[in-house]
């Protein structure tokens, strides 16, 4: 890859922040703070649900506007708000409050994952798109590990207890771990504030209304382009915010540990997804996500059925590592397919099927870990995920690619 610029590594700095501030702490130390508030399984996997609502109605304003608005100022804006929903939460530890901050955050969220994939592929040239993600992935995810080897252990650091004491697992401890997590996530605006995003080469300056008319607009071509997004979030949402339960309830193990265990795993998302470029180039991007995916597959499927921790390890870091090989493929699969102009709303469009899928997923979660246990439920993922590979390859094996926009202005400069 060419030397990259400023704006860069501004968003790559951005991107390792907000990962260990909202992703990777509250990954091990949310769902722990909910049972400490005595909440059941039925009533987390509802309340982690009400996140992707937020995400499902904001979704398509957010995209429809947010060439006006500006990808950057939309970035900001969903950090502040994701941390400020974070702060309601724990100020108001209300059954009713806790589920309007989820749907606040996952609005604030979705709106900044929206911008997200449009402002990278702006960034680099399209030659270097695939590498690009699968920069920022490794940043974010070994952000994320970090994280969550941080968040198991935070909690006893922060009330001064040996770790996996009593006096770690109480409600206190988890929400001075959350306080945290606000406060960084509001330290990632700074490097923002300091990107100016590029323009294409040729392109004209993004009206108001540059994007066309609802009735101008191909849904149904971003409907189907966007259709492994309602998988990828099904399969996800089934077992992504329920992870540290399961550890913590199948093998018996301390918070700590459960921090240790998600933190290897976040590390093999980031350290998998690099071998992309490669396999890139060897099969294309479509079949590689067919292949990758069926790996993932049968990895979480005994991953489900693991008799003891240390067996289970291998199969978490084989079946997540490859599994977050989608996206860092996927997206500038699918912008590839679409002209310029469409870029934010079929960030939009994927996002909101996305949303579709992991709010049903995480709505009966719950119940299935109640009724059917987890084995059931990573059998459903293991088949889900498989299909999911396969459905992207069929779709985008013969899907047009659209001209390289290469970069008129180096990403440089003080203005968001």
């Amino acid at each position: 890859m060419r030397p990259y610029t400023r704006g860069t590594w501004l968003f790559l700095l951005h991107t390792a922040i907000f990962n260990f501030g909202l992703l990777g702490i509250p990954d091990v130390v949310t769902n722990f703070y909910l049972v400490s508030l005595g909440l059941t399984p039925d009533q987390i996997g509802l309340l982690l649900s009400m996140s992707r609502i937020g995400g499902l109605l904001t979704g398509l304003p957010v995209g429809w506007y947010a060439s006006r608005l500006g990808e950057i100022r939309i970035l900001i804006a969903g950090a502040v708000g994701s941390a400020l929903a974070l702060g309601l939460m724990l100020l108001f530890p209300s059954i009713i409050v806790i589920a309007v901050s989820r749907f606040l955050m996952g609005a604030f969220y979705g709106a900044g994952q929206i911008a997200t994939a449009p402002l990278m592929v702006r960034l680099v040239d399209k030659t270097e798109a695939t590498q690009f993600f699968a920069v920022v992935n490794i940043v974010g995810m070994g952000a994320s590990a970090f994280g969550t080897l941080v968040g198991g252990m935070l909690p006893a650091l922060l009330v001064g207890a040996s770790i996996g004491s009593a006096e770690s697992e109480t409600t206190q401890a988890y929400g001075l771990s959350l306080f945290v997590c606000l406060v960084f996530t509001l330290l990632s605006v700074l490097p923002l504030l300091f990107i100016r995003a590029p323009q294409p080469a040729g392109a004209l300056p993004l009206q108001p209304r540059s994007q066309g008319s609802v009735r101008s607009t191909p849904w149904r071509k971003l409907l189907i382009f966007s259709a492994p997004m309602l998988l990828f979030g099904f399969t996800g949402g089934l077992t992504f915010p329920f992870y540290n339960l399961f550890f913590r309830e199948t093998f018996a193990v301390t918070d700590d540990v459960v921090g240790q265990v998600l933190s290897i795993g976040w590390l093999g998302m980031a350290l998998i997804p690099m071998l992309n470029p490669f396999w890139e180039r060897r099969f294309g991007r479509a079949m590689t996500l067919g292949v990758l995916m069926t790996v993932a597959g049968l990895a979480l499927f005994g991953l489900g059925r693991a008799p003891t921790l240390l067996v289970g390890i291998p199969f978490f870091v084989l079946g997540v590592g490859l599994r977050n090989c989608m996206q860092p493929l996927y997206q500038p699969l699918l912008l590839d397919a679409l002209p310029p102009s469409q870029h934010n709303l079929a960030s939009s469009v994927s996002l909101v099927v996305w949303n579709v899928g992991w709010f049903v997923a995480t709505a009966i979660s719950g119940v299935w870990q109640n009724s059917l246990g987890f084995a059931f439920i990573f059998t459903v993922v293991s088949v889900g995920v498989i299909f999911n590979g396969w459905l992207t390859y069929a779709i985008f094996r013969r899907a047009p690619v659209y001209q390289s926009t290469a970069l008129a202005v180096e990403a440089r400069g003080i203005e968001p």
